[in-house]
């Protein structure tokens, strides 16, 4: 194991300083950046892609890329596709805080239940406020 630690860090000698940085900074993961390291020139168009998406690449993204690499498929314009996914951690999340919450909700529902409890009031208060603005436009 401590082996393996080892070439990785070893490994990191080939980034670009732009990308070792980002490591340096536990602005970018490790392994991320050793499958990132295998992928010569081209890590100046990942470092670009990522300036100016304002990302980091996930691991998946980067062993995706150094499989494209490897196999001669991987250019700037697939970078960019890769990079642009949207990922897991990226996804917006609604958290609900507070008794406010807990004293409206029907007490017979199970806890797996609430969002979708929630979603369906969120749906019919839209549809209630698009039929008012429609009342309001036929006036």
């Amino acid at each position: 194991m401590i082996i393996i630690q080892i070439r990785r860090y070893i490994r990191l000698t080939e980034l670009i300083p732009e990308l070792l940085q980002l490591v340096d900074e536990e602005k970018m993961g490790l392994r991320s950046a050793v499958e990132i390291s295998y992928l010569g020139h081209l890590q100046h168009d990942v470092y670009e892609c990522m300036e100016k998406d304002q990302c980091i690449p996930t691991q998946s993204q980067a062993m995706r890329m150094r499989k494209l690499h490897a196999g001669n498929q991987l250019n700037r314009a697939k970078i960019i596709e890769i990079l642009e996914e949207r990922k897991p951690n990226q996804v917006p999340r609604i958290i609900l805080h507070g008794e406010r919450f807990w004293n409206i909700m029907p007490e017979h529902l199970h806890k797996q239940e609430y969002e979708e409890y929630i979603a369906e009031a969120i749906e019919h208060y839209n549809h209630s406020r698009l039929q008012q603005s429609l009342a309001k436009a036929g006036d």
